[in-house]
């Protein structure tokens, strides 16, 4: 009975340490803001209240663009920035759910639309498909009436005249209380409505002619009930021809009878009353050179680029566009995604943060304190739970500027070139001068360039987490003499190199053409276009193909070179090779000697599937999409419905982010070198309480388990179980050991003698679970043993 017991309370501990490890707990850090380059829309409402809108959500200031907070809205949704509406008490914008299933990764957008009544305060949310059933395609709002109504583009298809199925585009009022709409009128492709715009009781609703490169333009004088269609010409042309013009309209305004619409090539003016219009181009490569912005009927701006240089011109009109006076500023190279000014003649503008321009005043102030932004979340942790984020840097709980320590190093793009190591050092990458690495709080800064004789190198697997090995190609000098096309290879972050001699890579590739690893026998991958993968055991100096795809027809007619993404696992020998853009994934489960090809063609390919959408669909930065913790084998990928971790070598993943506001589109995903998960969703930056991991430290070796000379991996298991052999602290398995698996009633439930079967040249023992019922089993080898879960 006693025993029963003890059974009993072992099942039920670990049952809730499986489930801590499932789902563990979460705690919010503080956080100054991430801002990044999605910002596209800012407004001011009646209240002199500004509002950007982000992929993050809506965020208001109430003095003048200094501090911003996010609006209350719902965390599960990817919100369109540029679709943002406001006038007075009304706010609506667009957003986007994107479903994984837990048990077939199947996938589906879902449309939302989320609209406030009441300045922000509260927030209705509104299932395309469900209040309007006839637009499949769903909708999208671009206009608020002197009502509070909503009008937008519905999308469907239909049959034409000659039974093809076609898009459908359809002008709409949106009745949300009665879950109807007020269809106006209907276009087909190669028709498309772009734009609708509201002055008073008139609407324009303008519409691209795809085929043509020309706008059609509806008009209602009375908001909607009768429709004509503007001419311009006197003949009765209905075609507006946009000339070089590729774009839709960027900016349309109407005054004074006239339509004024900035297109990326130049601008349009089109005079109702004398069906005129005049198209002015200009030949510079600017995108969108021109924007105009109509504060009431008397005042516009005009944001410009010069094209003689990249300077941006801003001007003001307060005579209906009669004259023009220049606004002064001290301000180059930069652009403008919006314009807004308050009451106060205070203009603000968009670029990467909120830039604001005092009346009578010549300098722009940049503030972004409080606006959380979906690209700009990426950040590494040391062993001190330290955040390293750019020029901000946390520690003790507060954020520290390093705007005035960092200043020869600053580093402009952290996600390309910042990394901490696993032995805490952080290292700048840098296209001249080599390699600068330092500690907070950051008093010396060393140009490190391991020899006196390296001169400049570039580093091949710089974006592989948690990699203590490097190779570079260096422009070397020995002798007095400059030899190029030398490799070097460091084992230790960057402490002591060693020239490889007569290495290369694969017909002398680079990283633009594919991705170099090192896998854990010391041998070299190198996995490039039309996937081949390269092999060698002498690094460098010969190579083996061990798969090729390049007659596979993925890869034909291709026009551009592939995006190529990896992660690898040098612990389990599992990892992938994405290459984004042909729809196809190289996987492997043994270091990279072998692979196998998954693609999105029937029969349906889940783990393709789902990699493929992780990095497709997502707001983070692609350097950091799914990372991979060596000491267990495991995967983890941010994803728009949360954290999701396979602990299966990628045979399934399964959602472990309950209590971090589940739902939650996560923004950001790192495994810090202190062994905790950190997280960035729209309400902030997060860690988990407890380390999921015991070390990220990367070693030669898988870390052990309770120090007993056993590592089981994945662990859970669902149809295997492998343990590494290799490690020089293991003794090693002898043939006259035998492996004896138990459940908790100590009943023997797998036995085997001969073990020499069940591995690769002794490196890896591999055992069938997959029959085993489901619970806490041990695997005993002579004297140790080791628990494990069976899922």
């Amino acid at each position: 009975m006693r025993i029963f017991i003890l059974f009993f309370i072992l099942i039920f501990v670990q049952m809730r340490l499986s489930a801590q490890e499932d789902y563990p707990e979460w705690e919010k850090l503080d956080y100054l803001g991430f801002y990044g380059s999605q910002f596209s829309k800012i407004a001011v409402n009646d209240r002199n209240e500004l509002f950007v809108s982000l992929p993050t959500g809506v965020f208001k200031s109430t003095d003048q663009g200094e501090n911003w907070a996010r609006l209350n809205m719902p965390d599960s949704i990817i919100y369109s920035e540029t679709s943002m509406l406001l006038r007075n008490n009304v706010i609506s914008l667009y957003g986007y759910i994107f479903d994984y299933n837990r048990n077939f990764f199947t996938n589906d957008w879902d449309n939302y639309l989320i609209i406030s009544y009441d300045y922000g305060e509260t927030w209705k949310v509104y299932h395309n498909h469900k209040y309007f059933a006839d637009f499949e395609k769903g909708v999208r709002p671009e206009a608020i009436d002197q009502f509070g109504r909503i009008w937008g583009i519905g999308f469907g298809e239909t049959l034409d005249e000659k039974g093809k199925l076609v898009n459908l585009y359809v002008l709409n009022i949106f009745d949300f209380e009665s879950k109807t709409n007020i269809n106006l009128i209907e276009v087909k492709s190669p028709m498309w409505f772009r734009k609708i715009i509201i002055e008073d009781s008139t609407v324009f609703a303008i519409s691209e002619e795809q085929k043509m490169k020309a706008i059609c333009i509806f008009r209602s004088t009375n908001l909607g009930q009768t429709w004509d269609t503007l001419h311009s010409d006197s003949e009765g042309n209905i075609y507006f021809e946009l000339g070089k013009s590729s774009n839709p309209p960027s900016t349309v305004v109407y005054s004074q009878r006239k339509l004024y619409i900035t297109l990326n090539r130049g601008y349009m003016v089109i005079d109702i009353d004398n069906k005129t219009y005049e198209l002015t181009e200009i030949s510079d490569h600017f995108i969108q050179p021109y924007r105009l912005f109509k504060r009431n009927n008397a005042e516009f701006y005009a944001f410009t680029r010069s094209n003689e240089s990249n300077n941006v011109n801003l001007r003001r009109s307060r005579d209906t566009m009669k004259t023009w006076e220049d606004i002064d500023y001290n301000l180059q190279y930069t652009g403008c995604n919006d314009l807004a000014i308050d009451s106060t003649n205070n203009v603000y503008r968009l670029d990467n943060v909120v830039f604001r321009l005092k009346d009578g005043e010549t300098n722009w102030t940049s503030y972004w304190s409080g606006l959380l932004n979906a690209s700009g979340g990426y950040f590494q942790v040391n062993s001190k739970s330290e955040i390293l984020r750019g020029n901000l840097y946390y520690k003790d709980g507060k954020w520290i500027n390093l705007e005035n320590i960092w200043t020869e190093c600053r580093v402009q793009y952290p996600q390309n070139d910042l990394k901490i190591f696993p032995n805490d050092r952080i290292v700048q990458r840098r296209n001249t001068c080599g390699i600068v690495h330092t500690e907070y709080p950051f008093d010396k800064f060393d140009k490190f360039i391991a020899f006196d004789s390296i001169i400049v190198f570039h580093i091949y697997n710089w974006i592989e987490k948690n990699q203590n090995r490097h190779l570079v190609h260096g422009l070397v000098e020995l002798d007095n003499n400059q030899r190029n096309f030398y490799y070097l290879e460091s084992k230790d972050n960057f402490e002591t190199w060693e020239i490889l001699e007569d290495a290369y890579l694969p017909h002398n590739g680079s990283t633009s053409d594919g991705c170099f690893r090192f896998n854990k026998y010391d041998e070299f991958l190198y996995i490039g276009d039309s996937a081949k993968v390269h092999l060698s055991t002498d690094k460098g100096k010969s190579w083996k193909l061990v798969h090729d795809e390049s007659l596979n027809p993925y890869f034909e007619n291709k026009e551009n070179s592939s995006y190529i993404y990896t992660t690898y696992n040098s612990t389990t020998g599992t990892g992938f090779a994405l290459y984004d853009g042909y729809g196809l994934m190289l996987l492997t489960r043994d270091h990279g000697r072998t692979w196998t090809t998954h693609t999105n063609n029937p029969p349906f390919d889940p783990i393709y599937d789902f990699i493929s959408s992780t990095f497709k669909y997502s707001t983070s930065t692609r350097y950091s999409e799914i990372i991979t913790d060596l000491s267990t084998g495991y995967f983890y990928a941010p994803t728009w419905g949360g954290i999701y971790r396979s602990t299966d070598s990628l045979r399934s993943f399964h959602n472990m982010s309950k209590g971090l506001l589940e739902p939650s589109v996560i923004t950001e995903l790192q495994l810090g070198n202190d062994g905790k998960l950190y997280a960035m969703n729209y309400m902030g930056l997060w860690r988990t309480k407890d380390k999921v991991v015991s070390s990220v430290e990367n070693t030669d070796e898988p870390i052990l388990s309770r120090g007993n000379g056993l590592f089981i991996y994945p662990n859970p298991a669902s149809e295997y179980i492998e343990i590494n052999n290799e490690n020089k602290a293991l003794q090693p398995i002898v043939n006259n050991e035998e492996i004896k698996i138990f459940n908790t009633l100590g009943e023997c439930v797998i036995e085997l003698t001969d073990v020499q079967h069940l591995g690769d040249v002794g490196h890896l023992q591999r055992i069938d679970v997959s029959h085993l019922p489901r619970g806490v089993y041990y695997l005993r080898i002579g004297s140790r043993t080791q628990m494990f879960v069976k899922v």
